[in-house]
């Protein structure tokens, strides 16, 4: 677990985005809300090893989404003989 402040509102943030992580809108506006937090923080609050990932790698705390545009042939090793050929 990692030691954050009791009642910090970066804590707080980190809770609901485990709790709302599926929520896309809600999702972005934590992301957002912590990257803001990071930013205001002191140098002094990132004494811990733990922090100092978190800051470190904040830019990595957002919602990705990969898209995969195709025919079948790319996804299933099959070359030309796939079902858009078949199909076309």
């Amino acid at each position: 677990m990692i030691p954050i402040m009791e009642d910090s509102e970066l804590k707080k943030q980190f809770e609901s985005f485990i709790k709302d992580n599926q929520n896309c809108d809600k999702s972005e506006a934590i992301f957002s809300a912590v990257h803001s937090i990071i930013e205001t923080m002191d140098d002094s609050e990132f004494s811990n090893k733990n922090m100092l990932y978190i800051k470190e790698n904040v830019d990595l705390f957002t919602l990705s989404s990969y898209w995969f545009i195709g025919g079948d042939g790319w996804a299933y090793d099959i070359g030309s003989g796939g079902l858009d050929h078949v199909m076309a």
